[in-house]
């Protein structure tokens, strides 16, 4: 039996990432980096990331890679998320 009161942990289920296709608006001259930093940043911190890009995973692979240097310490789930259009 849990003792304490509901917990609650943030989730960005639709993220884009740099170097997204079709809607790439991160224009800063070190787009990872500033992106990273920021997500990194946030408060309260994000546990779990759907890494959002338009048929293809490359931003989530490249997303798990800053993760295996050691970014984004507080995230423990990172998934894709893939959209679809016509």
């Amino acid at each position: 039996m849990i003792n304490r009161g509901s917990e609650w942990h943030r989730w960005e289920p639709h993220i884009h990432a740099p170097g997204t296709i079709l809607n790439n608006q991160f224009g800063v001259s070190d787009p990872w980096s500033t992106y990273l930093s920021t997500l990194e940043a946030l408060t309260p911190k994000v546990e779990a990331v759907a890494v959002t890009d338009y048929y293809v995973t490359d931003t989530y692979e490249e997303f798990l890679q800053h993760k295996v240097t050691g970014r984004l310490p507080d995230v423990s789930l990172i998934f894709p998320n893939i959209e679809l259009r016509r």
